[in-house]
């Protein structure tokens, strides 16, 4: 990849730094419109650094090195390197090598300080902390437009008005930037790995007459950290993409993004003009995709529903949450701050539609990443690994393809912290429901329904079905506390782990009832037998107290009889 010199040419209104940028087999030119009413920016000393953060991840991604015609400031350069190797670690893309003269760094840095302005939630905390004094000031407010790619021009005409006008309220200056580099790297990898390199680039547009320029982070710096995840805007990337003359900063890097939404509400002007919607590539927010349910939530939770009715066109409605495409749970880590903060709310009596949105994202994300091996009752057999492994809420520890007892099985505990509590538990007593039968709709469920209902009424029974999950796991869960005896029907040749660990967490006796379960018993040790019974048995064992107290026992052996830590890390290694 080559980037060839930059020029300067004045437009209508506007004056246009640009560039030719050659890689991938095709050239094209690179630019950044910028306001020709800007007495304090100097663009004829806007130089190539402005394109290098791109260029850089792009010769990465395409396998080319970067040759650069113009010279480039060294601590950028020296940031290129440390950007390829992170972007090399993330997704395997080659490290360029790097040609390019070296200039002398800027001797004095401009005390003019700028936010990244987008009106979500991001950068306007970051702009509420400097009118709250809680930061140091703002000069001036930028956008970027061209960035949306869903945005028809009507849109984005509108979206600018909204953006004027919230600025002129607040008394801060806007300075309007256009920039194509979006529409050229959507071309060959996501923006979700480029949009921080197009940031930058405008700080460094700026950097002639702005020398800090704040870039909203997207989480907390302890999420980051013990997260992990390849992101196109952290705080490794944010400075090395900064050089002596231009910083790249944030005010608070303790805030999470529900502590965000709180300092926002702190300024009107601000929380009136909340744009978190991409996906709808509409004026407003839809109030139906992640960024907008999990907004809501923050909102519920901080008691600001007329923002909810005023800012979303969807109703609030906690069923949205459940109706979510299968987000990957360890991506999204603003949702996973938010749900954290709201659940500590939650569990501190707060309002019941934000304690069904709770439940309905533990079922979303059991379901991504367990998918029909989901618990019914939310056990997140995938969460639970992830959240125990070597790199808590980092990358995935995937789950055994088979969870439990016998051949081919992986056994899976429960977390050392719960083992003294479960070894305590008593055998359940006093309960309304005798038995129930939890499962998702199938001929052996209906079949062992029909069974148990004629053997042995005084039972309950919830089948689900698979397409439509009709039941949400708090219903579940009540029911399970409410029975003796959990019972589901299995045609595996081991006993299973989820439903038998969702049932000693509600303290229910677990009872597999198995097509083959002298099959299942060879497997285990004998003390255990008593959990796998065939159809002709399961009515029985029903009658008989102490079979089920032997279960009961059996059961917390099992669960016990390792950690969950333990078989997390094992995982994680690649043994079974």
């Amino acid at each position: 990849m080559r980037v060839h010199p930059v020029r300067v040419d004045r437009l209508a209104g506007v004056e246009r730094i640009s560039c030719e940028v050659s890689g991938g087999g095709s050239t094209d030119i690179w630019c950044f419109d910028v306001p020709v009413d800007l007495p304090w920016l100097r663009t004829a000393e806007v130089g190539v650094d402005a394109f290098l953060p791109l260029a850089g991840l792009l010769a990465g991604a395409l396998g080319e090195d970067l040759e650069v015609d113009d010279p480039v400031d060294p601590a950028l350069l020296l940031g290129l390197a440390e950007v390829a190797d992170l972007t090399r670690s993330w997704w395997g893309w080659r490290q360029p090598v790097v040609r390019a003269e070296v200039r002398a760094p800027a001797s004095v840095r401009p005390s003019r300080r700028a936010a990244m302005f987008s009106r979500g939630v991001d950068s306007s905390a970051e702009v509420a902390s400097a009118l709250l004094g809680e930061a140091p000031r703002i000069d001036a407010l930028v956008s970027i437009w061209g960035n949306d790619a869903l945005w028809s021009p009507e849109v984005e005409r509108t979206q600018l008005a909204s953006t004027r006008a919230v600025a002129e309220e607040l008394g801060l200056p806007l300075v309007e930037l256009r920039s194509n580099l979006r529409s050229v790297a959507d071309r060959y990898t996501g923006w979700d790995r480029t949009h921080g390199a197009v940031l930058a680039g405008a700080a460094h547009v700026l950097g002639s007459g702005c020398g800090e320029v704040v870039v909203a982070q997207p989480v907390a710096a302890a999420t980051e950290a013990a997260r992990g995840r390849p992101h196109g805007l952290t705080r490794r990337l944010a400075a090395a993409w900064s050089t002596a003359g231009v910083q790249l900063t944030e005010s608070a890097a303790d805030r999470t993004r529900f502590d965000k939404v709180a300092q926002v509400l702190r300024v009107p002007a601000l929380a009136r003009s909340l744009q978190v919607c991409w996906e709808s590539g509409r004026v407003g927010n839809c109030g139906r995709c992640l960024k907008c349910l999990t907004t809501e939530m923050a909102l519920v939770a901080q008691d600001r529903r007329d923002l909810v009715e005023s800012l979303f066109e969807a109703p609030w409605d906690p069923e949205r949450v459940r109706r979510l495409e299968r987000p990957d749970p360890t991506v999204p880590g603003v949702a996973l701050e938010v749900v954290a903060a709201c659940r500590d709310v939650a569990s501190a009596g707060g309002p019941a539609d934000l304690v069904e949105a709770i439940d309905a994202w533990d079922e979303v994300t059991a379901r991504s990443g367990n998918g029909a091996d989901a618990g019914l009752a939310g056990f997140d057999l995938a969460g639970a690994l992830r959240s125990a492994g070597p790199r808590p809420d980092g990358p995935a520890v995937e789950p055994p393809e088979l969870a439990g007892w016998g051949v081919g099985a992986t056994p899976v505990h429960v977390p050392a912290a719960e083992r003294s509590a479960l070894l305590n538990r008593a055998v359940p007593e006093g309960r309304p429901i005798d038995w129930c039968l939890v499962d998702r709709r199938s001929p052996r469920s209906v079949e062992l329904a029909a069974h148990l209902a004629e053997v042995r009424p005084g039972g309950a029974v919830l089948l689900v079905e698979e397409s439509c999950p009709t039941a949400p796991p708090s219903a579940v869960r009540r029911l399970l506390r409410a029975s003796h005896v959990r019972c589901w029907p299995s045609d595996a040749s081991h006993l299973e782990a989820v439903p038998l660990l969702e049932a000693l967490a509600a303290g229910c006796v677990p009872v597999q009832v198995s097509t083959d379960p002298v099959a299942v018993r060879l497997w285990l040790p004998e003390w255990a037998h008593v959990l796998v019974r065939g159809v002709e048995e399961v009515d029985d064992f029903l009658a008989d107290e102490e079979l089920r107290a032997a279960a009961f026992r059996a059961a917390v052996a099992l669960a016990t009889g390792g950690s969950l830590e333990r078989d997390a890390a094992r995982l994680a290694e690649g043994v079974a």
